[in-house]
């Protein structure tokens, strides 16, 4: 190994470059298999919490599963091969999104449980695709704008922090 090798040598900018966007595409892939598996099975929670609205819940997580699926195929063409670093936040955006629309449609969505799916996401996705700052601000700043969304669409924001059972 050299002991003069910099970062601003062509060929490890080259050699990072390539092995960054092979793990991306590779992650990104697991992501999207990880936000189809987990949407699926947050219909037991569902189930149990929201009985009576099981239908349209199974019918938003399926169609959250659909678009982590074409998500996961973009990732196998030459579109996704050169815009990996675009497809990273849109993995997380979507169970959130539909998450978000759970969460407004439950009869109390200021202090509704489906908050903590939120933060399983972020982690998770933050975890497996490795975000850098950038990135992390832009889900995050998303999931706190549709919350204020939420809350203020559905006159929830005297509930907020009160449990209702």
């Amino acid at each position: 190994m050299p002991n003069n090798l910099k970062i601003s040598d062509k060929d490890f900018a080259a050699a990072f470059t390539a092995n960054d966007r092979r793990q991306r595409i590779q992650v990104g892939k697991i992501a999207c298999l990880l936000a189809m598996i987990l949407s699926l099975t947050g219909t037991t929670l569902d189930y149990f919490l929201y009985h009576d609205q099981l239908r349209l819940f199974i019918i938003l997580r399926s169609v959250s599963v659909v678009v982590a699926g074409l998500f996961f195929y973009v990732h196998t063409t030459a579109f996704g091969q050169k815009y990996y670093r675009f497809l990273g936040v849109p993995i997380a955006l979507n169970p959130i999104f539909f998450l978000g629309w759970v969460i407004a449609v439950t009869p109390h969505p200021g202090s509704s449980p489906y908050y903590a799916g939120w933060m399983l996401i972020i982690m998770t996705t933050s975890l497996v695709i490795r975000y850098n700052a950038r990135e992390s601000v832009v889900v995050v700043g998303c999931v706190l704008f549709l919350y204020a969304i939420i809350c203020v669409w559905k006159g929830s924001h005297t509930e907020i922090g009160r449990a209702h059972v």
